[in-house]
């Protein structure tokens, strides 16, 4: 069976690692592939290169066979990387083979001609704090109610996991700020901001999505406003 990840891969099982440009200094490579990786090396671009252990990758979550978009969950922080063409970057995810992952940086590669190949617009690294616990509620509640991006938060359902009302507020404040999470113009309702994951239906999520102000919070409608017809002007 051809392995589609193949030409990926480094070309001997046992050869030493590099930690030179993987692609040479005048090409760009989204990301590489081995057959034994214990850690994954996020290359940003303006950032300091990270290496989490794949034993603490939580979930991947992507946009399906889109190939623009995906997350890495992992225990203490979250990546959301964007870009095109990033189907053989998830598959290598999944496979737990994927030995780096690389924002694309300008000042160092011409941009590739090839508009087939993978390409990573940006890597953004989130460093999860207090937040993780108020998180583990809004990811079991996207497990329990697929297809849907509304998320319900009380001080209740915390107390009910063990969560107390300070580590609660103090939480969801954190996943407001960093707009993981956006309120709806319900009490203790709040919706998944799409950029990081992704539960329901795209179309019908774009059409009520509604950002109000670069520094404020979304309001997202439940249903469409009606139209309002002017009066006719004599």
């Amino acid at each position: 069976m051809n392995d589609p990840l193949a030409k990926y891969r480094t070309k001997a099982a046992n050869a030493p690692v590099s930690f030179g440009a993987p692609a040479g200094p005048d090409e760009y490579s989204a990301f590489g592939a081995k057959d034994r990786v214990e850690r994954l090396k996020i290359k940003c671009a303006n950032q300091p290169t990270r290496a989490p252990g794949y034993n603490n990758l939580l979930e991947i979550v992507y946009d399906g066979g889109y190939g623009t978009n995906f997350v890495l969950s992992f225990n203490w922080l979250m990546v959301l990387v964007r870009g095109k063409n990033l189907q053989p970057v998830v598959m290598a995810l999944l496979a737990g083979s994927a030995d780096y992952i690389q924002e694309f940086d300008p000042s160092i590669w011409a941009k590739p001609l090839d508009d087939k190949k993978p390409f990573i617009d940006s890597i953004e690294v989130i460093v999860l704090e207090k937040q993780m616990e108020v998180f583990e509620l809004v990811y079991h509640q996207m497990r329990e109610k697929p297809h849907n991006d509304k998320i319900e938060l009380s001080q209740y359902l915390a107390h009910d996991r063990g969560l107390n009302e300070r580590t609660f507020r103090r939480g969801l404040r954190e996943l407001l700020e960093k707009q993981f999470l956006f309120r709806s113009t319900s009490d203790g309702v709040f919706f998944i901001n799409i950029r990081f994951m992704f539960n329901g239906d795209r179309l019908d999520f774009v059409r009520t999505y509604h950002l109000k102000g670069h520094r404020q919070q979304a309001e997202l409608p439940f249903e469409d406003t009606p139209k309002i017809t002017p009066p006719d002007v004599k």
